[in-house]
């Protein structure tokens, strides 16, 4: 199956869909809608004979700019997050926002390696002590010989 390659965004384009109040952020080859867009478009998606491409249109977005397939991606991001247990997420509003966000949760990763690295020396240091109280048992258990 082949890949199919995101369409890049023209600057026309960017600032078109930047001057839309449901853009929260766009790049040439993403772009990022507020809370309140992804209430609109799950609100309005659940309409009879409410197509995605009608959706967006309607939303003051060009659906030939967006693409039949980006469209979805978004929608379907869009309500696999609903349904998850924390609900639509009020996106970060800026950049700054997002790689913070990132660096925390690479923080916390990093706290959860160390965690585990340290959990592993103690039991590691645990089956030596146990090794070592094994021999030390043995060794005053075992009856010596009177040479």
């Amino acid at each position: 199956m082949a890949q199919l390659q995101k369409r890049k965004f023209t600057d026309s384009e960017m600032q078109q869909m930047r001057e839309n109040p449901f853009t929260l952020n766009v790049t040439p080859y993403t772009i990022r809608f507020t809370y309140e867009f992804k209430l609109y478009a799950l609100k309005k998606l659940e309409e009879p004979k409410m197509t995605i491409a009608k959706m967006f249109s309607e939303a003051g977005y060009d659906p030939k700019i967006l693409g039949e397939y980006r469209m979805e991606s978004i929608v379907k991001r869009m309500k696999a997050e609903a349904a998850s247990p924390e609900g639509l997420k009020i996106p970060p509003k800026t950049r700054e926002a997002v790689l913070s966000a990132y660096e925390e949760r690479d923080l916390e990763k990093q706290q959860l390696r160390k965690t585990i690295r340290l959990l592993q020396e103690e039991v590691q240091y645990l089956h030596q002590q146990m090794e070592f109280l094994k021999k030390i048992y043995q060794a005053e258990n075992t009856p010596r010989s009177m040479d």
